[in-house]
């Protein structure tokens, strides 16, 4: 079920007016998550095949943070600001980290449909969409299986690479 456009514009309204680190705690007290981790996995897992593209957001091409970009786009719980596209080919330290933390929520543990904050280099430069089967989706640009993939969460993904788990915004994981 997808929430009214009056819903949208409050929930907009608070995301965007209110300061920085008010503004996740208001939406999710005052507004409802309108989309589940279901919801999250199933788009996810459409977008498999589709080629890499930096700051790609559609079908002929999308880069990792395009993926919850589009996910959160179609399920129509996408905040202002969330796809900002001025970063380079490489983030600048604390960029990605910046972006998780004002607008995802962290949660103890990852959970079917959150989003996973993936350090390859000396900070996090990555992120991909956790799935029910204990795999990870996300955009990859170097390898035999360049762009968007699922495979397992397990090795190095899981224990030198994953820096935290995030609820993305208008998602319930309940």
């Amino acid at each position: 079920m997808s929430p009214c456009s009056g819903c949208m514009k409050v929930r907009r309204a608070i995301v965007n007016v209110a300061p920085k680190r008010f503004a996740p705690p208001l939406a999710r007290l005052l507004l409802p998550p309108v989309a589940s981790a279901a919801d999250v996995v199933r788009l996810a897992r459409s977008w498999i095949g589709v080629p890499f593209r930096h700051q790609g957001r559609d079908r002929s091409g999308i880069d990792c943070w395009g993926v919850p970009v589009v996910i959160l786009r179609d399920l129509r719980t996408l905040p202002d600001g969330f796809d900002e596209r001025a970063y380079p080919r490489q983030p600048v330290s604390g960029q990605v980290d910046e972006r998780i933390t004002r607008f995802c929520t962290p949660l103890p543990e990852a959970v079917p449909g959150c989003l996973i904050a993936l350090r390859l280099q000396r900070t996090i430069t990555h992120v991909a969409i956790y799935t029910d089967a204990d795999t990870l989706i996300h955009a990859m640009e170097r390898g035999e299986r360049g762009g968007v993939v699922e495979h397992g969460f397990r090795g190095l993904w899981r224990t030198r690479y994953a820096q935290g788990a995030w609820a993305l915004p208008g998602v319930s994981y309940g």
